[in-house]
């Protein structure tokens, strides 16, 4: 199963079958366990370096309101990160997400739509 933590204050957890596509759909990276940034600091995007602890990015990760699940059309087992020049990234794909305070927010099943947590009061 494909797992999204959000954690508090820094990146996402990605845990899974992860693509890692450019807004032309090319695939750049296939991954198993990788760290998304969400302040929007790194220099190594989409991947997190760390910046969000000196940049001041404050997130807890609380969930919002759900969106409704639906079929993407993906193969049961990958999750689609797709880039977009300075915007959040799209998550396509059957995956679920978590925070270290509220568990599970969004359970399995087909997703897609922006990052869990891509914005802040530090965002652009």
């Amino acid at each position: 199963m494909n797992t999204i933590l959000v954690t508090a204050n820094g990146p996402l957890e990605c845990r899974g079958e992860i693509e890692i596509v450019t807004a032309a759909g090319t695939v750049v990276a296939k991954e198993t366990e990788t760290w998304l940034c969400r302040c929007g600091q790194s220099a190594n995007k989409p991947y997190c370096d760390g910046s969000h602890k000196t940049t001041g990015f404050r997130d807890t990760g609380a969930p919002a309101p759900a969106a409704q699940p639906t079929d993407t059309g993906r193969p049961e087992g990958v999750l689609r990160v797709t880039l977009r020049l300075n915007g959040p990234l799209r998550l396509d794909g059957r995956f679920e997400v978590r925070t270290p305070a509220a568990g599970l927010i969004s359970p399995a099943g087909g997703h897609e739509g922006e990052t869990p947590g891509s914005r802040s009061e530090t965002s652009p």
